[in-house]
């Protein structure tokens, strides 16, 4: 099956797409987690988001690195580990609480998820090879969204390591690379797109990729002080008014939706 068409059908099929942000956590419940992942698709999402690393001996694991000291309470680099000292970690929760949960690998992900949703996968420009292999091994292509800053190194690593994969550049801000992401020789389905200004997403530039086939993602993500998405976010959305948040991105012609609320986009969207 070609990729493209995977999820161009599942859009067609369903409309706007809610993405679960590292899955989505509760009280309890830890980011980049599988019961995180599992919690949020049996309340609707379509897209799992996650983050994957190499632990020091070439394992993949899921977690958002830089976080340590959030979710471990230790100042480390998990990327510095071997496997076997990941396993031994538990995390904490977002109340400061130990957890029993671990950080579980990829792999755990990719059993739990085969034939249920997508999976668009974070901060692995660096690893799309043996990430590549290990989708390969369950026979999931047709599920895995890559994606990276489309500078001239990840385009070329897309190309050698990631081809027939469904690949989208992510555009901060700017529309530097989105030319030579394009020209590339990879499947470039569509594009995740951060704006302060509502005029890098202006209604004429949605139509003509629209036109291209390309399916438009964003981040209703709320990040205190930076905006993602010139304020139309999660915050707006949970706390005031949801047609000034989730409803404008959708009005604007965004076709996923990537947030810390996927149950409430999904219900907001009439699912």
């Amino acid at each position: 099956m070609d990729k493209k068409e995977n999820l161009l059908a599942e859009y067609r099929k369903k409309g706007v797409l809610a993405e679960a942000h590292r899955g989505n956590c509760t009280r309890n419940l830890v980011d980049n987690t599988c019961r995180a992942f599992d919690y949020t698709l049996k309340r609707g999402a379509d897209i799992l988001e996650m983050d994957v690393f190499s632990s020091l001996d070439g394992e993949l694991f899921l977690f958002h690195t830089g976080m340590e000291k959030v979710f471990l309470r230790e100042d480390m680099d998990l990327q510095k580990l071997s496997s076997a000292q990941i396993r031994k970690l538990k995390q904490y929760n977002r109340n400061g609480e130990l957890t029993d949960q671990g950080i579980d690998t990829f792999e755990d992900a990719l059993k739990l998820t085969k034939d249920r949703c997508i999976l668009n996968l974070d901060r692995c420009d660096s690893i799309f090879g043996p990430v590549v292999e290990l989708v390969k091994k369950y026979g999931m292509e047709n599920q895995i969204l890559l994606k990276s800053v489309p500078t001239a190194e990840n385009l070329l690593r897309m190309e050698r390591e990631g081809a027939g994969f469904m690949y989208i550049p992510i555009q901060r801000y700017t529309m530097e690379g989105l030319k030579e992401a394009e020209e590339s020789h990879i499947n470039m389905v569509g594009i995740e797109l951060t704006f302060d200004d509502p005029e890098m997403v202006s209604p004429e530039r949605m139509k003509a990729w629209h036109e291209k086939g390309y399916i438009l993602l964003t981040n209703s993500l709320s990040l205190g002080g930076r905006t993602l998405n010139a304020m139309h976010d999660d915050d707006l959305s949970v706390s005031r008014n949801p047609d000034d948040g989730w409803g404008w991105l959708v009005r604007r012609g965004f076709d996923i939706i990537q947030t810390d609320y996927a149950d409430k986009v999904v219900k907001y969207l009439g699912r």
